[in-house]
């Protein structure tokens, strides 16, 4: 008998929406990380394992939201939120590792010893891994501060608001000018006067801003395309403490 709660709790969770969300982004994964694997052993070359380490950064701030969501929907409170201030700026530096795998199209070209279909597959699946990545790790951060802060719903807004400008502009310093996440800690004076500099001079910097404006329309699109989707699939309000507060 006192195995009853617990196997009932079991089964509801495997039940769950954000089980089967987790579950599917796990089978995603590795499908991508499969056929990269897969290109290796028939090329016998590692010219496409780069984007191994790509998925890798990718899942960096998803992981970090996750972590999030879970805090956030057991101990809601502003202590708990300060203690999780750097796994918010990990977030936040990391998350454009995410949308940033949709440019790696840039490397579809025709190949001898490849398939064009096959890399074609791989590289859509890179960038279907970091849409959904990204998109979701938006969606967990804006349900964890509405948890953290009920009172203040304007910060769901602004915060994934700022990641997804923000991040337009990081995926532009890292296409365009070679700039990496790590950057910030180990060249950051370099990278803020790169920054200023094109920020500074919108007409001597036309791409950047063109990149980084309709790079933010496109990701708020995407963005409010799924949070529509994903809102419905919640629990109700009087089951889920993050819900009640939205």
């Amino acid at each position: 008998m006192s195995d009853a709660p617990f196997g009932s709790a079991l089964a509801a969770l495997v039940r769950a929406p954000r089980t089967r969300w987790l579950a599917w982004v796990s089978a995603s994964l590795a499908f991508t990380v499969a056929l990269v694997f897969a290109r290796i052993r028939h090329t016998g070359h590692q010219s496409f394992r780069f984007l191994l380490w790509n998925l890798f950064l990718a899942v960096l701030p998803f992981g970090a939201t996750v972590v999030l969501r879970a805090a956030s929907e057991r101990r809601p409170s502003r202590a708990t939120a300060i203690t999780l201030l750097p796994l918010w700026a990990l977030w936040f530096v990391f998350w454009p590792n995410a949308p940033y795998l949709v440019t790696d199209f840039v490397h579809f070209v025709p190949r001898r010893d490849v398939p064009q279909w096959f890399d074609l597959l791989l590289l859509l699946s890179c960038a279907h891994n970091g849409l959904m990545l990204g998109l979701g790790s938006l969606y967990d951060a804006e349900r964890s501060l509405l948890a953290f802060a009920p009172k203040r719903r304007w910060l769901a807004v602004l915060v994934p608001g700022l990641a997804i400008s923000a991040g337009a502009f990081g995926i532009f310093l890292g296409r365009f000018h070679r700039w990496n996440s790590w950057d910030l800690a180990t060249r950051p004076l370099a990278v803020l006067a790169d920054s200023l500099a094109i920020l500074a001079s919108p007409t001597t910097h036309r791409t950047a801003w063109l990149v980084t404006v309709s790079l933010s329309a496109f990701l708020t699109i995407a963005y409010c395309q799924f949070r529509a989707l994903a809102a419905p699939s919640e629990s109700p309000e009087r089951k889920h403490p993050v819900a009640s507060r939205s």
